[in-house]
């Protein structure tokens, strides 16, 4: 819900960025485009990144005792850490 609000509020400010310098209203209509196209950038490349935290990791990841259940969607959540680099990674419990 937040992402279509998101969404449709960059697609607002393109459009008015767009109207702004095609009647030459000022310098400003150029920031709201930009301003648009950045938060329309932002928005769908998001998910492009946070859709890997569902696979198992590869064999140098190390399961640790920690797990919690995400308020968000209601799912039973387990870290996974790699000690060679330091990341974590949260995959959800099927």
């Amino acid at each position: 819900m937040l992402r279509a609000i998101v969404l449709g509020f960059g697609i607002l400010c393109c459009i008015g960025g767009g109207l702004g310098i095609t009647f030459k209203a000022g310098p400003e209509s150029w920031g709201m485009l930009l301003f648009g196209l950045l938060t329309l950038a932002g928005t769908l490349f998001e998910r492009r990144y946070n859709r890997n935290h569902f696979s198992l990791p590869e064999a140098d990841w190390e399961r640790m005792a920690e797990s919690f259940i995400d308020p968000s969607s209601g799912e039973h959540v387990e870290v996974w850490f790699n000690p060679h680099n330091g990341k974590r990674r949260y995959i959800v419990r099927k």
